[in-house]
């Protein structure tokens, strides 16, 4: 017989039984609390983790009945060893270079996890220095690449006369290197005098 259409029709409940294998879910959603500067996201059921530090995403969490899924920023060097692994592969999400995720089963060991999410979290900062050099160097490439082009925009008198001014403060920097340098070797010969009782 049908069921009426008003009759609510329950769901079965999601049953997240505990894994055998180490480290549980819980103790890796701990370790990656205990970071410094850490945020968190996570779903109602506290099975779906998401982990920040700023606004970069460094490591996403979620427990399923049979396995746990990381995803993780890692080096791309370090991605090449774990690449073996049938569990590994690049994440398509979140979008990045360095974004890869794993189903843990049971055949990655709780140190090679442990590893994982420790480093995930450096990795914020080293993208990040990454980022700056990055930068600097793309704004030194456009000082050099304008300052080029005034020299290029010179007469021969013109060039001539700013190479001189740049030798001229070359070698007035040479001696007040050297003043320096003499004046501290005298304070140092100075102090290593025997004083007189």
């Amino acid at each position: 017989t049908a069921k009426p259409e008003d009759e609510p029709v329950e769901k079965p409940a999601v049953v997240v039984v505990e894994k055998d294998f180490k480290p549980s879910f819980n103790e890796m959603v701990k370790l990656a609390m205990s970071f410094e500067g850490v945020t968190y996201q996570a779903n109602v059921e506290g099975t779906n983790y998401k982990f920040l530090v700023g606004k970069k995403v460094f490591l996403i969490l979620a427990d399923t009945p049979k396995e746990y899924r990381l995803t993780f920023l890692m080096d791309i060097y370090e991605a090449a060893i774990l690449s073996q692994n049938t569990s590994f592969a690049k994440a398509k999400s979140p979008k990045g270079d360095y974004y890869f995720k794993l189903v843990n089963r049971g055949e990655f060991d709780e140190i090679t996890i442990i590893t994982i999410i420790k480093n995930a979290y450096a990795m914020v900062a080293i993208l990040a220095e990454r980022e700056r050099i990055a930068r600097e160097e793309e704004k030194a490439r456009k000082a050099a690449e304008r300052l080029q082009a005034k020299i290029d925009a010179m007469t021969l008198e013109e060039r001539a006369a700013y190479y001189a001014r740049l030798e001229k403060r070359r070698i007035a920097e040479e001696k007040k290197t050297q003043k320096e340098a003499e004046a501290l070797a005298k304070t140092e010969q100075t102090e290593e005098q025997p004083k007189e009782e």
